[in-house]
């Protein structure tokens, strides 16, 4: 593999998990490398075709556990937010970061195979975010 895509790859990967808005990443990882942003979506489509070849199992595990980490407190700063918040403006926009950041989270537990692709229902607490997983079962 090319130096160059590997390392657009790495950052594809790692923009991904940061939870920064997937356009925005797009847009700026396509200017960076010189690529169309189809070359960068094209890219983020087929990962599991790559993940192998840019991370080893074990170092991608890592990584993915050292930002479910920093997700979590993350979180933990946009529920202080919320409590500490003067108007239902901030509490929305915190309420929506502690949501993203959640979805990303279960993403992220999901990829290491952690967390089952297919969940029941969620709930979440106001003391940091608990992940209550209830399996539905069809009747």
């Amino acid at each position: 593999m090319d130096r160059e895509i590997l390392e657009r790859r790495k950052e594809t990967l790692r923009s991904a998990l940061m939870g920064e808005k997937t356009t925005v990443w797009v847009r700026k990882l396509a200017d960076k490398y010189n690529v169309t942003e189809r070359a960068i979506w094209e890219d983020w489509r087929k990962r599991e075709e790559w993940i192998d070849k840019v991370y080893s199992s074990q170092d991608a595990v890592f990584a993915a556990k050292d930002l479910l980490a920093e997700k979590r407190t993350a979180r933990e700063e946009a529920w202080k937010l919320y409590k500490n918040a003067e108007n239902a403006t901030q509490k929305a926009q915190a309420l929506k970061i502690i949501d993203r950041s959640t979805k990303e989270h279960i993403n992220l537990l999901q990829s290491l195979g952690e967390l089952e692709r297919e969940l029941g229902n969620l709930s979440f607490g106001e003391e940091g975010i608990n992940i209550n997983i209830e399996r539905v079962e069809d009747d």
